[in-house]
């Protein structure tokens, strides 16, 4: 089936300006080493590989500053998921020869690389891009999100992806009422992803579309739509901030044909990310021209703040999941133990969680594998050829 696959890392470059001489250039291809890392603490944006020597103990929060090396778990027992820290070497155990690397709340960077969730990291090679400036008292590499590589991890072959973590990417914006006191109210933010606001020393009417561009949903069945999504009030006046879907928008939001449709999730606090996941409308759902738009509107005394990033159209392909061989072969959760029927006893089974971050990896016995220590979602379950999607 056609797909719009954007890679988390692999075509994105950080670039960083930087009068030190050092080896590297902080350049995806070049990136620093983390002595030089070190070095360049100055809060621009640059790669920096190293290899995963511990973290930041899990002890509710008790460890606020790095001063000496009983501060750091030298391995993946204990753990938090929020940073990780690496050296030059693999079997490094000193502070001073580490940066700590901030894994940004929510993103793909933190599913596939923190030492809670997956711990056979440890010891492994990992570039990430980010902004080089202190963490936890000594030198870091911080907000990394979608920008990063580690051995091992492939990006998940989603129907679309867009993570705004560079820019609107395909997106299109169309101001339908901008004032003329305003020049924009969609934009980009390096942490916050796409931004929308009419708020300038006062609150102002106006309405713009944040449009995709179109998505191909041929031979896709069970098509959803997630996005991670923050507003500035609360409860604040959510219903002028709306999701729709045409599948005739042809470069004008206002000559399409649109359908809006419920957002379930909106966070309790101001700027707070929550992942929302709608389903794309059912006579949409084999569309080849889909798109889908996020609507800010405000007024003069209604003006919120909406932030939006990692966006991710997928689905399932005749056979449960793109690349899954076509059989009958059921995978359930029953009780907190994954059953697979027809799986042959002695298979090799791997769970990954939705964003691609392996989070098991086991040998079928024949009757269950205990999943209960797993967070409830979607994962990805690979017995041998077969492959599901499975609700935990």
């Amino acid at each position: 089936m056609k797909k719009t696959t954007l890679f988390m890392a692999a075509a994105l470059t950080c670039f960083m300006f930087n009068s030190k001489a050092l080896a590297g250039t902080g350049t995806q291809d070049d990136p620093y080493t983390v002595a030089e890392a070190q070095q360049n603490q100055d809060k621009s944006t640059a790669w920096v590989k190293g290899f995963i020597v511990g973290g930041i103990p899990d002890d509710n929060n008790q460890t606020q500053k790095i001063e000496s090396n009983d501060n750091v778990v030298w391995g993946a027992d204990g753990v938090r998921a929020t940073a990780v820290l690496i050296a030059d070497n693999a079997d490094v155990k000193d502070y001073t020869q580490c940066v700590v690397v901030n894994l940004a709340g929510g993103s793909d960077a933190r599913a596939a690389i923190n030492l809670m969730d997956n711990p056979g990291n440890l010891g492994k090679e990992v570039k990430v891009c980010g902004t080089l400036t202190t963490y936890f008292g000594i030198a870091g590499v911080r907000d990394v999100d979608s920008q990063f590589e580690i051995e091992g991890y492939e990006a998940p072959d989603y129907v679309f992806y867009e993570p705004f973590s560079s820019g609107k990417g395909d997106f299109t914006i169309q101001d339908t009422n901008l004032p003329d006191d305003l020049t924009y109210v969609w934009t980009f933010d390096s942490k916050y992803g796409m931004k929308a606001n009419a708020y300038k020393n006062a609150a102002y009417a106006a309405e713009s579309w944040l449009v995709s561009p179109a998505v191909d949903l041929t031979g896709v069945s069970n098509a959803t739509l997630t996005f991670d999504h923050a507003v500035r009030n609360i409860p604040g006046n959510t219903g002028a901030l709306t999701l729709h879907f045409s599948t005739d928008y042809n470069g004008d939001v206002t000559t399409a044909t649109w359908t809006g449709t419920d957002i379930p999730a909106w966070s309790s606090k101001e700027y707070e990310f929550v992942t929302a996941t709608v389903n794309v409308p059912a006579d949409m759902q084999s569309s080849s021209n889909l798109h889908f738009a996020f609507k800010y509107t405000s007024t003069t005394s209604d003006c919120n703040t909406w932030e939006i990033k990692k966006v991710i159209v997928d689905g399932e392909a005749s056979s449960g999941i793109a690349g899954v061989d076509t059989d009958e072969t059921a995978f359930y959760v029953l009780d907190g133990v994954l059953m697979l029927g027809g799986v042959a006893e002695g298979t090799q089974v791997e769970i990954y969680n939705a964003l691609g971050a392996r989070m098991m990896t086991t040998v079928f016995d024949g009757t269950g594998i205990a999943v209960n220590d797993l967070n409830p979602g979607m994962y990805i379950v690979r017995a041998g050829k077969d492959a599901k999607k499975v609700m935990f």
